[in-house]
């Protein structure tokens, strides 16, 4: 692909909060890789991408070019768009001076030089609706060959979809460590990467979907896998029935989890049920931590996003959790969003805005900053990792953004306590 790849999030990335408080919607997991990931194995590696300026700096360290200006043609694609084989093939036939659009948004264009100078420029000044706006007047429209994601449910509903052909792709060559006493069912495909173990008396339900086990994972005796389902690098399975789902790299996963994204550095470690749902990095759930993914009445789901209530159409839909949340042992979670490192004791009925502590019988209040920063840092340690000055930036950022949240919801400022309040006599 001779043309410069720009990829840009636009203002559809408030539909996907929190998950997209501290991740640009490009970086979000749909399948095995994020949304840029599976753009760039169609059409290689992007030279620019345009996101919210706070989080600009990590992406920086990841070696993008971020917010800046390009010279030359330009293919620009929204960060919304799951690239695949058939994009691949209509960009390649499709001229200069051409734009897909999809129910008013901006799917993909191919821009000369001129105009993508123009487009660049509002880009990097976070004019996205103008930059829209322009190629909409200059370029001619046609249809989209890809799809676009609307909300976070679509996102773990095309997980689910495209986990089989994603694990297709994957290094099958070496061979880990497997048990004499594993079985494998179905003719779907069973992998155990060099470095990995999986003990005794596992068994690997294949009829479904591939089930891939990456590098350096453990998973212990008495675990079910069910495809399409893949381990990433150094999790670790403890006792589970695991199925339709995306395990990324460093977790510790126990109980039952069911068509759901763990995006990394996560745990479960303990029995309760995750399902349907979108788990963010640096999340602790206790003991017996259990979300719903069916109303009573077996009736389609409506989910509050981007400000406003949405029928999402589905049955099943599960909850979207935010990095660096804390739920305490038993915790319940209804059909519900949980915010940037709040914590959850009790039951979720509602959302829950980021800096919570969300107190089943008692007023929210809001966490402090330091706290929350000190709390991630002594979890990042465990597993090796430092708090970096970018991330404290973020988190910093996210907690001033979202002060009106907290506002509206009634979060007072104050010391939590699990204490009941005290009845006067």
């Amino acid at each position: 692909m001779l043309l410069q790849l720009a990829v840009f999030e636009d203002e559809a990335y408030r539909n996907f909060l929190p998950l997209a408080y501290t991740h640009p919607l490009f970086e979000l997991k749909c399948g095995m890789y994020s949304l840029r990931e599976r753009a760039e194995l169609e059409l290689g590696r992007a030279q620019v991408l345009y996101a919210r300026e706070h989080l600009a700096p990590k992406l920086r360290l990841l070696g993008y070019r971020v917010n800046e200006q390009v010279e030359g043609e330009l293919l620009l694609l929204n960060a919304r768009v799951v690239a695949g084989s058939k994009l691949k093939s209509r960009l390649a036939s499709m001229p200069q001076g051409y734009a897909a659009f999809a129910g008013g948004a901006l799917a993909y264009a191919k821009l000369p030089p001129s105009l993508a100078s123009r487009v660049a420029e509002l880009l990097s000044e976070a004019r996205v609706r103008e930059a829209v706006q322009l190629v909409k007047r200059e370029c001619i429209a046609v249809e989209p060959a890809a799809r676009l994601v609307e909300y976070p449910w679509e996102l773990v509903g095309l997980s689910a979809e495209l986990l089989a052909g994603d694990i297709m792709r994957l290094d099958w060559s070496s061979q880990g460590e497997v048990d004499e006493s594993v079985r494998v069912i179905g003719e779907g495909g069973f992998h155990v990467a060099k470095g990995a173990r999986v003990e005794a008396y596992v068994v690997a339900d294949t009829r479904g979907g591939p089930v891939y086990v990456d590098s350096e994972a453990v998973v212990e005796s008495f675990s079910l896998l069910k495809g399409p389902l893949y381990i990433g690098r150094k999790t670790i399975v403890f006792p589970s029935l695991l199925d339709t789902s995306y395990i990324g790299e460093v977790c510790r996963i126990g109980g039952e989890v069911s068509h759901s994204v763990f995006h990394g550095y996560s745990n479960k470690r303990h029995y309760g049920f995750i399902g349907h749902s979108y788990i963010g990095m640096w999340v602790n759930m206790g003991a017996g931590s259990t979300n719903s993914n069916l109303k009573n009445t077996y009736g389609p789901v409506r989910v509050e996003a981007g400000g406003r209530k949405v029928d999402t159409g589905r049955q099943f839909v599960g909850c979207y959790i935010a990095d660096h949340v804390k739920t305490s042992i038993g915790a319940m979670i209804f059909c519900r969003k949980v915010g940037v490192a709040s914590h959850v004791y009790g039951a979720a009925t509602r959302d829950i805005p980021s800096f919570t502590a969300w107190i089943t019988g008692a007023e929210p209040v809001e966490l402090e900053l330091k706290g929350v920063l000190e709390t991630a840092r002594r979890m990042m340690a465990r597993r090796g990792v430092a708090l970096t000055r970018e991330d404290e930036q973020v988190l910093r950022h996210v907690y001033q953004e979202t002060v009106g949240e907290r506002r509206a919801l009634g979060v007072r400022k104050g010391r939590v306590s699990l204490q009941p309040a005290r009845r006067q006599i």
